[in-house]
């Protein structure tokens, strides 16, 4: 079973690659790609214990599959937002200004004369 699911996921993923000039990037493709390490993050704890909870409160196993995606996909969104992207951003600022301020030094000689 294991084995199908990757099998399925590697064919996925080389079709995507080869037909990839000719997939059109939409508004939902652009979400999911912004949002994806989130999600990948998330899903496994969130979803899991999303669907343990409806599973102990007798929701049928579909209700709490889709529920579970749901409050993984609300939650992905919230850390994107509000961890994901002020770190980059923080990140950026801080690489360029460490660029900037860089300033290659300068070393003397055992005479204390200046060399480049």
């Amino acid at each position: 079973m294991m084995a199908t699911a990757y099998g399925a996921a590697a064919g996925a993923f080389f079709a995507a690659l080869f037909w990839r000039r000719h997939i059109r990037i939409s508004s939902v493709n652009s979400f999911f790609s912004r949002i994806s390490y989130s999600l990948y993050v998330v899903h496994t704890g969130v979803g899991v214990w999303a669907f343990r909870l409806l599973i102990g409160m007798s929701y049928p196993s579909y209700v709490a599959v889709m529920a579970g995606f749901a409050i993984a996909l609300g939650v992905a969104v919230i850390v994107h937002v509000g961890v994901e992207t002020p770190t980059r951003r923080l990140g950026q600022r801080l690489a360029h200004t460490s660029m900037t301020t860089v300033v290659a030094p300068s070393f003397r000689s055992p005479r204390g004369e200046a060399s480049t």
